[in-house]
Formats: C-alpha cells, structure tokens, sequence
C-alpha cells in the first residue's frame, strides 16, 4: 500500500525547477507530507543535507525503502529509467518549461531520437496509467497532449510551481537595472534551446564574439543571452563570460 503523504522528488542531476519549488513549498506549508528528494550523485546529497532537506541517493537502501511506500514521485520529464521499487507509484510531472518544440512523439531524428525511443518502449505503462501531467495553457495542453500521448484524465491545470510559489529569499534575479542605466539603448534576448547538434553551437551561431560585441556597441544595443543549461560548458559561452 502506497502513502499519499510521502512523496520523492528529482530533477535530473540538480536540485532546481519545478520539483525544487513544490518541495520548497511543501516543506513549508504542508507538514502533514514528508518530502525526499531522491540523488544520483553524493555530492547534490551532502549539499542539500546541510539545507535540512531529506535527500538520499536512488541505488541506496534508504531509497528503496522510503521509494516502495512513497505515494508520489515528482519530476520535471518523462523519466528514462523508473526504478524498479517505484513502479506503481503516482508520477507527478511538472516539466521543465514551455513546449512549443519537436519532443517526446515527435521527435524523429538526432542523438536524442533513439533514446527516447526505448523509454517510450520502456515506460509506456507507466506514462499511460501512472503519471498526471501539469499544463499551464490552452496551448501548453494541447502541445503535451500530442507530443507525449496525455489522456484528458491525467491532466493538471494549472501554474508552474516555480512561478506560483518561489521562496521569498531565493525568487530574486540580478540587480542590474538594465533599463534604468541607459533609458535609450534597445534590449534584444537569444535564448537557444539544446536539441540534437553534437558540436559547439554556439560557436556557429556567434563565430565571432569580437565583432558581435563591436556592432552592439554601434548599434547602442544590449544582448541578453540566456542559454540551455547543457550549452554552459561550450567554449564560446565560456569566452562570453570572461569578455562580457
């Protein structure tokens, strides 16, 4: 028998994004449900251990204790791998962001094509009878709909838990003023998105940084670029941070 008042949480290899949030939130406002957040690597472990977060890594006995009776599993996708003693369990996926691109169903090339493939092959049952879906929009409903075979009655409608309940001391962005320091100069944003391109990207979007930097300045425009995490270690994004 499962309980509905325990819960685990993932997003990936970082404690972030929607699953972050509702945790923080429950954490604070429901103390009638005791939260986990689940780990692949010790050190994310260590580090939200010293927060006071419950945390514990996914291969431990720890997890397939707490994971066997938890009641629901909160995500930000369509998880690859579903551990064995979380089978059964409600998913609750929150994603992690707008879709309005090629994924899940649709997409049908590329690196990430085959291994979406076998987790679709993999975890069908699971996507179909277990997991509720969060949308946010007519349009985001629609889109999740057909890009990862959603039925109408697993749908959540409703806010992104980043957005709707952010943590007074965290929910706060750079204090640049950007606005404020030169009322006449245009903003332009390039926020690429991750896909399938095996190289540096960005390298080809932006070959030169220098003459970029050069026009902007001619033109009395700011860039704002805001990039996938995945593309953070490009060579390029590197050489932006150190010359912005």
């Amino acid at each position: 028998m499962r309980d509905k008042k325990l819960w685990v949480f993932n997003a990936g290899p970082a404690f972030n994004g929607n699953p972050r949030w509702l945790y923080e939130y429950i954490q604070r406002n429901r103390h009638d449900i005791t939260c986990y957040w689940l780990c692949y690597r010790r050190k994310l472990m260590y580090r939200l251990r010293t927060m006071g977060c419950r945390a514990m890594l996914f291969d431990s006995n720890a997890a397939r204790k707490i994971g066997s009776r938890a009641g629901v599993y909160v995500v930000n996708q369509n998880k690859e791998v579903i551990q064995a003693y979380l089978q059964g369990v409600t998913i609750l996926n929150l994603w992690h962001g707008v879709g309005c691109k090629a994924i899940e169903n649709s997409l049908h090339s590329g690196i990430l094509d085959e291994g979406i493939a076998k987790k679709h092959i993999r975890n069908n049952l699971f996507y179909k009878r277990d997991m509720l879906f969060l949308v946010t929009s007519p349009l985001m409903e629609r889109h999740f709909k057909a890009q990862c075979s959603i039925d109408e009655d697993k749908l959540i409608r409703a806010g992104y838990p980043c957005v709707a309940y952010p943590h007074p001391e965290e929910a706060k962005t750079f204090d640049h003023q950007i606005v404020q320091t030169n009322p006449g100069q245009h903003l332009a944003l390039y926020a690429p998105t991750y896909r399938d391109y095996v190289g540096d990207s960005l390298d080809e979007a932006l070959p030169d940084f220098d003459k970029l930097v050069q026009v902007l300045r001619e033109k009395n425009l700011r860039l704002i670029i805001k990039v996938h995490p995945n593309m953070t270690k490009s060579r390029t994004f590197l050489h932006m941070k150190e010359n912005s």
